[in-house]
């Protein structure tokens, strides 16, 4: 038997005009009147619903059955049917059948199938005159859906978040109510986009801790465990005692994560040290060391799954290794840059691609330059590295960012005959870069550029006399709008150190204004005005800020307090309404000696954050987590 796509086919009238003579009075002939042509009638077998012309059939995905379709043509002409529609979805319904087919009848045979599953056909009945009847018939072979993953996979129990659920069936032709449900709490405003996506608002109320995720329809049901999904308590909660990472004399701190696979590298006793987690921070393997005889600093590291990467100066080169296993075994030194005194190293990560950028001091030239490389497979090989170029090729400060293949680095370029910002892109990976594009305003007095993205849509933003602005690109860096926005105007006090991070079309900011205050502002969409909140509530030294995003739930971290005379704590506060209010900040720890250098990491609702302290004869690292 042949399948087919249907193509549209017109119903086809027949008319035929009549012809006369005329003039010199004489008569006319008379002609004869067409029989019209009638089309066939098209009837359907028992167990159909709805028509005159959309039906659908609903079979369980385990059973069998043969559906024969007839018609009659009351003219007598012979008849040739076609179905069409799509045919990964045809078979998936277990549809078999021949088309064309000539005569009074057309048989479709369902077969048994492993999975719930729906096709929408078109059966057309034609005669040999053109004349035609067709129906649309929706075939749903029935189920229960299934589920097979939630993201992200934790929320606050009183406070809801979006969450989007992936599996199958969710649809079937838009011909079943799909409903999810949170610890036996039914969530709110369910979507289902496709038949393997659904999103939804987690129920408000559910329980503490482990939570089934459950999703039915009239058919049946299929859940997660409860491991799979948490719900924590809000206000955040962190558990009383803190935690050491280290040996006791660590520093330099730099931490990635991907959900609940987390990855710390740090300096101590002269060599990089490398511990990771697989439970979102809760316990962590133990510690091994990266470097070799080099003498490490600035280190950096990235993760995506399995797959982690490390670079950091070693003497006078940049140097990587990288694991595919998830951070047990790490591969040999690749030696990415040794050109100049190395400074200001960046690391991002999408996918199996790593993009690295450094800025380089070129003796006996003072220029400085950003240089770059890039690796395809997970940082296992590298790229030779390449230099930015831009009006002077003097740049100060940069930023870098990715997604997939694309990649895009700012830099500030004072000295050119358009000072500015200066964005390099690459389209393939690394292999190439392109010259730098002068963006934003024509200035010398900008500093800290940095960078957030949400897939194709692109955020840069950087200081200029103590003013916050910024620029959105929506095609992954390639075009950006002519003027520049400002997110914080100086006149409210001069701004610095931002951290930035996005949601969509949302972009959130925290800063410090002037050396005492730690200020937020979010763009709650394309075009919006900014909204401005004060986080800190109390006037003191302050730094190191930094903002994490997921969905509803907006956190802040950083230092307050003297370092110098030990008061110095990490604080943080958290919003559960995209922003716009913020709870009053908190200090951490259970220690009495001064904190510094925090590192913020967010997944769902939980919080890790790591920092330096100096409780015990030397400062050490620690970190806490948000307790269930």
């Amino acid at each position: 038997m042949r399948r087919h796509k249907l193509l549209s086919v017109p119903l086809l009238l027949l008319t035929f005009a009549a012809c006369g003579g005329g003039g010199g009075g004489g008569g006319s002939t008379p002609t004869a009147t067409p029989t019209p042509n009638a089309a066939p009638v098209l009837n359907v077998p028992a167990g159909l619903s709805g028509g005159p012309v959309r039906f659908s059939f609903v079979l369980p995905m385990a059973s069998s059955q043969t559906l024969t379709f007839t018609a009659v043509d009351g003219d007598g002409d012979p008849l040739l049917w076609q179905l069409g529609g799509a045919g990964p979805a045809m078979t998936a319904a277990g549809m078999v059948f021949g088309s064309p087919v000539r005569g009074a009848s057309f048989p479709i045979e369902l077969q048994a199938v492993a999975a719930p599953a729906a096709a929408t056909v078109n059966i057309l009945v034609e005669d040999s005159r053109g004349a035609a009847s067709s129906i649309d018939v929706l075939f749903v072979r029935s189920g229960a859906p299934t589920i097979t993953g939630v993201a992200p996979d934790s929320a606050f129990a009183t406070a809801p978040q979006q969450v989007q659920i992936s599996g199958s069936a969710f649809s079937l032709g838009n011909s079943v109510l799909t409903r999810a449900w949170f610890g036996g709490a039914l969530a709110t405003f369910t979507t289902v986009t496709d038949e393997n996506t659904l999103v939804c608002n987690t129920p408000s109320g559910a329980a503490l801790g482990g939570a089934a995720v459950t999703v039915d329809n009239q058919f049946g049901s299929s859940a997660l465990p409860p491991s799979a999904f948490t719900m924590y308590e809000y206000p955040v909660n962190f558990l009383d005692a803190d935690n050491a990472l280290d040996g006791g004399a660590g520093e330099a701190l730099a931490v990635a994560s991907d959900g609940l696979r987390m990855h710390t590298v740090w300096i101590e006793g002269g060599m990089l040290m490398h511990r990771s987690s697989v439970d979102g921070g809760a316990t962590f393997a133990a510690s091994q060391v990266l470097s070799g005889t080099d003498v490490p600093s600035q280190p950096h590291v990235a993760v995506v799954g399995d797959q982690v990467t490390v670079v950091w100066l070693g003497d006078s080169s940049l140097r990587a290794r990288s694991s595919s296993d998830g951070g047990a075994t790490f591969g040999p030194v690749a030696i990415l840059g040794n050109s100049g005194t190395i400074f200001s190293v960046h690391l991002v990560a999408s996918g199996n691609r790593r993009y690295c950028a450094w800025m380089s001091h070129l003796f006996p030239s003072i220029s400085q330059r950003v240089h770059m490389t890039s690796s395809e497979d997970g940082g296992n090989t590298w790229r030779t590295a390449t230099s930015m170029t831009s009006g002077t090729n003097n740049q100060i400060f940069h930023a870098i960012g990715c997604d997939s293949e694309v990649a895009w680095i700012a830099a500030v370029d004072p000295l050119a005959t358009q000072a500015g910002l200066f964005v390099s892109r690459t389209t393939d990976g690394g292999a190439t870069w392109s010259a730098g594009q002068h963006v934003g305003p024509v200035s010398s007095d900008m500093w800290s550029p940095c960078t957030c993205n949400v897939g194709a849509r692109v955020y840069l933003a950087w200081m200029s006399g103590g003013a916050l602005q910024y620029l959105v690109s929506v095609d992954r860096g390639a075009t950006w709008p002519n003027q520049a926005t400002e997110l914080r105007p100086a006149s409210m006090g001069l701004a610095s150190s931002p951290s930035i991070a996005c949601d969509g079309d949302r972009l959130s900011a925290v800063y410090m204004v002037g050396s005492d205050t730690i200020g937020y502002t979010r763009v709650g969409s394309a075009g919006a005005f900014p909204e401005h909140v004060t986080l800190s509530t109390v006037v003191e030294p302050v730094g190191a800020p930094q903002v994490g995003v997921r969905g509803n739930y907006v956190f802040a971290a950083w230092r307050g307090g003297d370092l110098g005379t030990g008061t110095a704590r990490i604080r943080f506060a958290s919003s559960v309404d995209r922003g716009l209010t913020f709870t009053a900040p908190v200090g951490l720890g259970d220690g009495a000696a001064a904190q510094d250098e925090p590192q913020l990491v967010v997944d769902g609702a939980r919080m890790w954050l790591g920092w330096r302290d100096s409780r015990g004869a030397t400062p050490a690292l620690f970190f806490n987590r948000t307790e269930q």
